[in-house]
């Protein structure tokens, strides 16, 4: 989110030709009969709201052949493509490209809405199927506890195992299995930052935070203090930039006074820094935000960092 912009000035032409934006086509197979699709296929009941169609049946081969049976479970990591359809068999996304993969982790809490969840657990290795789901299966669980009544719909998912991968799970009674944890924690945070579920990222970068505070007493050694203040200052200071894309700058200044000066001297100094003063400035705490302006000015050529000649600029405006 940038706090202000430039538009170069450009010179318009006194005639344009009028711009015609051109029509995308739409794939051929935009829209199906589903009727007709499914009624190829034995129906499986999974759920009053999940029917499977299963196109491909998955066989065990012997010891000498490959093994095709490994079954999706909450412990592992699948490699899918699929495609998604309305009621009326249209895609919902056209532009998609439905032979493209993607990677989806069991084995976390990152959401997936309740249907697709059951659809994949159904599932093994190389198979493909058709589901059907209706109502709230089409939900993510956090999401029903604020709809008493969930609207009545329904989609079509075809979803085909490309492969699935067995999480090992982590030693947590060693030094290695723990700090691969707290590695999981802040990466999967991150992914759901990136994909804007804020609230989520919190969830997941607080988890991280408390799994540092319960450490095993026969593991507090010298590497795990240099260790928790540096997890400590991320998990911290990502916890601060999604309060801050939610607008609750007060809650994101507060906690980042807690850790700013944890950061003295490291590679998060500035970034936090660049948090602190931007969330003082929102909620109007500007003879705080000057003052850690004036220590960041020791520090760095603020003249030189885009960033913080932004802020600069907005504390002058204010004052």
């Amino acid at each position: 989110m940038k706090d202000w912009w430039s538009v170069d000035d450009v010179k318009v032409p006194e005639t344009q030709q009028e711009y015609v934006k051109p029509k995308k086509e739409l794939p051929q197979n935009f829209r199906i009969d589903m009727t007709e699709i499914l009624a190829k296929f034995q129906p499986i009941e999974l759920d009053k709201n999940l029917i499977k169609y299963m196109i491909t049946v998955i066989i065990k081969l012997s010891q000498e052949g490959e093994n095709s049976d490994l079954k999706v479970n909450l412990n592992c990591k699948i490699r899918v493509t699929y495609e998604e359809r309305n009621h009326f068999g249209e895609l919902i996304d056209p532009s998609r490209n439905l032979s493209q993969a993607i990677v989806i982790s069991m084995a976390t809490s990152l959401p997936i809405i309740q249907g697709l969840k059951l659809a994949f657990l159904s599932m093994s290795q190389n198979e493909e199927a058709w589901f059907k789901m209706s109502d709230e299966l089409l939900f993510f669980e956090s999401d029903l506890k604020n709809l008493q009544n969930p609207p009545k719909m329904s989609k079509y998912y075809k979803i085909k195992i490309e492969q699935i991968h067995y999480h090992q799970v982590q030693n947590l009674s060693n030094m290695e299995g723990r700090i691969q944890q707290l590695n999981k924690f802040r990466e999967d945070g991150n992914s759901l930052f990136q994909r804007e579920m804020f609230r989520q990222a919190i969830t997941r970068y607080q988890k991280g935070l408390n799994f540092l505070d319960k450490w095993p007493k026969n593991l507090e050694n010298q590497q795990y203090y240099k260790m928790k203040q540096e997890f400590s200052i991320i998990f911290t200071g990502n916890i601060a930039q999604s309060l801050m894309e939610l607008e609750d700058y007060t809650e994101s200044a507060r906690i980042l006074d807690t850790i700013i000066g944890l950061t003295r001297n490291t590679k998060y100094e500035q970034k936090n820094y660049y948090r602190l003063i931007k969330s003082l400035i929102n909620i109007g705490e500007l003879e705080k935000a000057q003052k850690h302006m004036n220590e960041m000015k020791y520090l760095i050529n603020t003249e030189i960092n885009p960033d913080f000649m932004n802020l600069d600029q907005r504390l002058r405006i204010s004052f």
